[in-house]
């Protein structure tokens, strides 16, 4: 009789575990969808930004050469210091965190931690926010 019980035990607990692991397997599978959404529309971002920093860079390049034909001889013979505007807006990929006062569009491995580990935005980031939008 006991031998018959613990049949019955034994068969029911497989049946549950067999439903939970169906359940389990569907939870993930939900998941991996939504993962795979955002993944794309990361991926995505990342492309579209990596193609304006490619941007920059180009018309960063382009102005300086054209700067440097038309104004450094006479810079030279007059003694005069260049100061275009563009070393205003100079990208660094060696910053490592924000500056108070000028906001770089170059994601800082700080504004990354922040945002992976902290789940939120940087402080600098966030200071800067509305002013972007």
């Amino acid at each position: 009789m006991l031998s018959q019980i613990d049949a019955v035990v034994e068969n029911e607990i497989k049946k549950q575990k067999d439903e939970l692991e169906k359940e389990r397997v569907q939870f993930v599978k939900d998941k991996d969808i939504e993962f795979d959404k955002l993944f794309y529309e990361m991926n995505q971002l990342k492309i579209a930004y990596l193609e304006k920093v490619i941007q920059y860079r180009k018309q960063e390049r382009q102005m300086h050469n054209d700067y440097s034909k038309t104004f450094r001889d006479i810079e030279k013979r007059l003694g005069m210091r260049s100061k275009i505007s563009y070393l205003d807006n100079k990208l660094s990929i060696n910053q490592r965190h924000q500056i108070t006062g000028r906001y770089s569009p170059i994601i800082t491995p700080d504004e990354l931690r922040t945002a992976f580990v902290e789940a939120k935005l940087s402080f600098h980031t966030e200071k800067n926010k509305e002013a972007f939008k």
